[in-house]
């Protein structure tokens, strides 16, 4: 079941930062968790929303983990290093602060299924 999830400004993550996304997933009844494990999965942030093309991915094994949370294998952890975003430049950022969007999917052929979208507002690093 796909999940809306937003970082906001005050949430505080920065350019050139490290951070960790976690995303627990669920079956179709939103109660139950779903076991990811052996899932093909991509995480992606975009520019606009919809976009084939992304700033930078994810993917199992390359950024991705599936493990243990509230049950088996239902818990994806999306590791994004500081130069993932280094890169993103300061055109069009607006006090500081630029929007962007991101969603993990579900990538195996025959299953492919949005499991987490939303926006980003990445702040600015001082002196940048």
């Amino acid at each position: 079941m796909a999940k809306e999830f937003n970082i906001v400004a005050s949430d505080g993550w920065f350019v050139g930062e490290d951070k960790t996304l976690e995303v627990y997933c669920k079956q179709p009844d939103g109660i139950t968790e779903q076991d990811m494990t052996g899932w093909a999965l991509t995480y992606e942030l975009m520019l606009e929303r919809g976009s084939s093309s992304a700033e930078f991915s994810k993917t199992v094994g390359s950024g991705i983990a599936i493990g243990n949370g509230l049950a088996t294998g239902d818990l994806a952890t999306v590791t994004i290093a500081d130069t993932d975003t280094e890169a993103l430049g300061t055109t069009g950022w607006v006090k500081g602060t630029k929007t962007f969007y991101h969603r993990l999917r579900r990538t195996d052929s025959g299953s492919e299924t949005m499991l987490m979208y939303g926006t980003v507002e990445l702040n600015e690093n001082e002196g940048t």
